[in-house]
């Protein structure tokens, strides 16, 4: 069988071809058009939106001039003029995700309070290649210092981090009564009295069982109980229940009140973020391989003496630091250890050396403990002469009873 000639193939209209180029070109020119037309509006929204955005920023500025929080100069207006015009977002083109689209009217969320008051949160410190300490999110926006008067000048410091906190607190202690106004001003805070405020801004020793839950509330409930008093030469007298807290059980209560009490000190000095972070896993590790008794009493020493030595700050620098540590510590926990839980170790110790003991380690004692081991001694000194007598007298019986027989 032989097979078929092939047909040949048969050319196109060039008519057919014409029009198919054509209706191609006019569809990609549509396309094209409503591209544009959707950026260019796109643009248009973002642009009105930026100019609503400075015109509150302004609004802001010029009530914070009439009440007199900062100086007349323009120089911070502008500065953060710019940084808001650098920080704009880029307009949403076809290939920007669903969520971003100006078609789903989904615009990234912008503060309307202005940055006089309070500050972005910084990027994580990457410099610091020492540093283990995981910085971990603030719950409170910081107060920027940018806007206010000039800080003062610290001289004869060692420690730049140091150096920067002295010199904002110093700011506050010449001008709490502003600095006042600019707490009660921020959206978010903790819920703190006025003292406590006063207190963390000038860095002064703070007892941590204040910012305990159940302490929080009850600050909560009676935040508006302090009575001022007006002196006759314009000065104020606060009068207030002074409180009485109960002692941290376990290391668990102490992180969360020393967490509630980094939250409110990061919002006036932002730059102990670092500091505080590694501190407090710092007292966690010693809460695992130290009694906590000895734990605590460290905690204590080490805040009070940053609050006496303004050129340190809570974060380990040297070794020397390091083996004092390490040293302070030992003799904490070796005074506590001395008195173990055992009613045998105190019933073969003399009660003389039992107050001995305690006199040497009173620090870490208390007194009701210390009667408490010295009632025991009693009990077991009294408890074995009375075994003592009940053995001489069936002794001397077993012996009458010998003779008679």
């Amino acid at each position: 069988m032989s097979s078929a000639p092939e047909e040949p193939a048969q050319d196109i209209d060039p008519k057919i071809i014409a029009y198919i180029d054509q209706a191609c070109q006019a569809t990609i020119t549509t396309l094209v058009d409503k591209v544009k037309e959707l950026i260019n509006q796109q643009n248009e929204n973002q642009k009105r939106w930026n100019e609503q955005i400075q015109k509150t920023i302004g609004d802001q500025f010029n009530k914070l001039e009439q009440v007199g929080l900062i100086d007349n100069g323009t120089n911070s207006r502008e500065s953060l003029t710019n940084e808001e015009q650098n920080n704009q977002a880029t307009p949403a083109t076809i290939n920007s995700p669903p969520e971003t689209r100006d078609d789903q009217g989904n615009y990234p969320p912008i503060a309307v309070m202005s940055d006089m008051v309070i500050d972005p949160i910084p990027p994580k410190n990457t410099k610091n290649e020492l540093s283990i300490t995981r910085n971990k999110a603030r719950k409170y926006p910081p107060i920027s210092y940018t806007t206010l008067k000039k800080l003062p000048v610290v001289q004869g410091f060692t420690n730049p981090l140091a150096a920067n906190i002295e010199s904002k607190r110093l700011w506050w202690v010449a001008n709490w009564t502003e600095g006042n106004k600019v707490i009660e001003m921020l959206p978010g805070k903790p819920n703190l009295t006025t003292r406590l405020w006063k207190s963390i801004a000038f860095g002064a020793y703070i007892e941590l069982q204040e910012f305990a839950y159940k302490n929080m509330k009850a600050i909560a409930k009676f935040h508006h109980e302090e009575l001022p008093l007006q002196t006759s030469e314009g000065g104020d007298l606060t009068i207030w229940k002074r409180p009485t807290y109960n002692r941290f059980i376990d290391i668990s209560e102490w992180i969360l009140a020393f967490r509630s009490y980094t939250e409110a000190v990061l919002i006036i000095y932002k730059d102990r973020e670092q500091e505080l972070n590694f501190y407090c896993d710092h007292i966690n590790n010693l809460g695992i391989r130290y009694d906590f008794t000895a734990v605590m009493a460290y905690d204590k020493d080490r805040r009070l003496a940053l609050a006496m030595d303004r050129d340190t700050t809570l974060e380990k620098t040297s070794m020397h630091q390091l083996s004092k540590e390490q040293n302070l510590i030992d003799h904490v926990r070796t005074g506590v250890m001395q008195h173990g839980t055992t009613e045998e170790k105190y019933a073969s110790i003399g009660i003389g050396e039992i107050i001995a003991r305690i006199r040497n380690a009173d620090e870490f004692t208390h007194a009701s403990y210390a009667r408490t081991l010295v009632t025991r001694s009693e009990g077991a000194s009294l408890t074995a002469q009375g075994l003592a007598r009940k053995e001489g007298k069936a002794s001397t019986r077993k012996g009458k009873t010998k003779k008679k027989n």
